[in-house]
């Protein structure tokens, strides 16, 4: 009976021990698995950025060299950050929710050969920035002079009826759906892009 007795003993004083491993490892399963879908989602998301933004480049190109307007949707899906604002981006740069996507002009010849596929002493490029996501920049095929105008005028007409309103590329990249046309002008000193974006709200008000 004693026997029994300390055997039974050992057993229940075995319990608690052998509930700790099965925690730990229980742990170290779910953390395994935590970085393993955190790992495919940045490759998803990563692959998700880089094709967004070729498609933006192809358009913006294509656009700019008169073959045509481009209509095409730019999202990034789960992807994005909560918060899109390139002027407040440096100020807030550590901040997961927030991103920056824009056009920028650069003249340094050794990021124009590095991001394109010829020398060059200018270049456009594209870029995304976030602390979530590695940066991604795609070279553009196009004048680094060309202008996208902000507001209405003779080149870029109002289409606030329409749901569409002007959008400064070198400012801003926004997702939505978006409407390129290049301005017929004979007397423009540089090329003229009239890059329209859906309005969030009835007559973009």
């Amino acid at each position: 009976m004693k026997k029994f007795f300390r055997m039974g003993e050992k057993a229940q004083e075995s319990a608690p021990f052998e509930l700790l491993i099965a925690v730990i490892l229980m742990g170290f399963v779910l953390l395994v698995g935590y970085n393993a879908i955190t790992q495919l989602k940045q490759q998803q998301c990563t692959s998700l950025i880089d094709a967004e933004l070729n498609q933006l480049a192809t358009s913006l190109e294509n656009t700019t060299s008169g073959k045509g307007s481009s209509q095409f949707q730019f999202s990034l899906g789960e992807c994005a950050a909560k918060v899109s604002d390139c002027q407040g981006f440096s100020a807030n740069a550590g901040s997961k929710d927030i991103q920056c996507i824009r056009l920028i002009d650069s003249v340094d010849p050794y990021i124009c050969s590095n991001f394109c596929s010829s020398a060059r002493d200018a270049c456009s490029l594209i870029q995304y920035e976030s602390a979530q996501f590695q940066t991604q920049t795609k070279c553009v095929d196009i004048s680094p002079s060309t202008v996208f105008p902000d507001s209405p005028g003779s080149q870029c007409p109002d289409r606030t009826a329409d749901g569409y309103q002007l959008l400064n590329l070198n400012t801003e990249v926004k997702q939505g759906t978006y409407s390129l046309v290049k301005a017929n002008s004979l007397t423009a000193a540089q090329p003229i892009v009239c890059a329209y974006v859906q309005c969030r709200t009835p007559n973009c008000a």
